[in-house]
């Protein structure tokens, strides 16, 4: 006989697999396996913002622009990635800006990921401050900044997520070039 807890356990995965149908983050769910394992947890990751820690980044959230030491320039990003068992994962980052097609620059690496709890209390992976480059943004005050990320495991399961991010480019990186200059 199956304990109650396995069938809520199982209906819990499943609901949350049927949440995720139709929406453009990716997520893998295992389900139980037919020697009768518990079911796996669904695979995913939250893109975010931060130097030191994970912080919470949603959508149309201001992001700032940061002078690299070596000329270039970047925003901070910081994510939490949910079921993989693994240190070190394989990264894909790239920033594009949302209304120009064809204008993503990929940043891929391998990436640290720490065991941690996220502010909910649940078991996360979290890689933090990974400086995410953007191409001549010195105009571009205001501007929606999409970023992209997909991580995957050894094993090649892998998980995604999107953010839209207006752009905040402090006064003295901006460029007396850009239109509307003073």
């Amino acid at each position: 006989m199956v304990p109650a807890y396995r069938w809520l356990a199982l209906g819990v995965l499943l609901g949350t697999y049927c949440l995720g149908c139709g929406s453009d983050a990716t997520s893998l769910a295992t389900a139980q396996d037919a020697a009768g394992e518990e079911p796996g947890v669904a695979l995913r990751v939250v893109l975010g913002s931060g130097v030191r820690a994970f912080e919470e980044q949603g959508d149309d959230a201001h992001a700032t622009l940061i002078a690299g030491p070596q000329g270039a320039y970047h925003v901070w990003t910081s994510f939490l990635s949910y079921g993989f068992d693994t240190d070190v994962l394989r990264m894909t980052l790239s920033t594009a800006w949302d209304d120009t097609p064809g204008s993503a620059l990929d940043m891929p690496g391998r990436v640290s990921a720490k065991p941690t709890l996220d502010a909910q209390g649940l078991p996360a992976r979290a890689t933090v401050g990974w400086p995410a480059l953007v191409v001549d943004p010195l105009c571009e005050n205001g501007r929606a900044l999409r970023v992209d990320l997909t991580v995957t495991d050894d094993a090649g399961h892998s998980a995604g997520d999107t953010r839209r991010w207006i752009l905040d480019v402090a006064e003295e990186y901006r460029s007396s070039e850009c239109d509307g200059a003073p």
